[in-house]
């Protein structure tokens, strides 16, 4: 197979070119290009993909936050229900049972976290407060949340097409893992906003 052919193929797989295009090209009769001795560098591809965002590795990491939390919380309560069961305090080895289910739950939110989709926010105002936000995105729940709930919250009330197209948008979003990445600076604020 031609090596440019497997070029094509690939540009047409990635939606760089419609099939019709691709068949226009792979017809084309190949040009010689006569050899020259000068040093030709490579022409930038426009329709390369940009480097992605070295912040971005770092933010892919975040999952770990909620897993060491409760991973310590559930350790601490485990020695606090042993420390009561050896010293016969039935009190606090009845109240250690909470942290200790707590904590767990923390742990396999961790888990689960570690292939979610995380939302990201930071704002930093010049003379003001600056706000870090970091959560994972729920995307199953949130498409049986605007199901059952979609009608009744009020600015989705009456847009009937947003509300129908949710469920898709948020399947999108679930399929296509690359990293989205929006940054607003006005001035007195900057908003950085990063889904991962």
């Amino acid at each position: 197979m031609d090596p440019r052919w497997h070029e094509i193929l690939q540009k047409i797989e990635q939606g760089l070119l419609s099939p019709e295009e691709g068949a226009r090209l792979m017809a084309a009769p190949v040009v010689e290009e006569p050899q020259t001795h000068e040093e030709v560098l490579p022409a930038e591809d426009p329709l390369a993909e940009p480097e992605p965002d070295p912040r971005l590795d770092y933010w892919k990491r975040w999952w770990m936050v909620p897993l060491w939390v409760g991973l310590s919380i559930f350790v601490l309560a485990t020695w606090l229900m042993a420390w009561a069961h050896l010293n016969e305090r039935g009190f606090w080895f009845v109240c250690s049972f909470f942290p200790l289910v707590g904590g767990l739950f923390v742990v396999l939110l961790g888990w689960w976290s570690q292939n979610a989709r995380w939302v990201h926010v930071r704002v930093r105002e010049k003379h003001g407060k600056n706000i870090a936000i970091s959560i994972p995105i729920p995307i199953g729940l949130g498409k049986w949340f605007f199901r059952v709930f979609g009608k009744t919250i009020p600015g989705l009330r009456d847009q009937e097409k947003v509300l129908d197209s949710m469920p898709e948008m948020l399947d999108a979003l679930s399929k296509n893992k690359e990293p989205l990445s929006v940054e607003v600076n006005d001035g007195d604020a900057e908003v950085q906003v990063y889904i991962i």
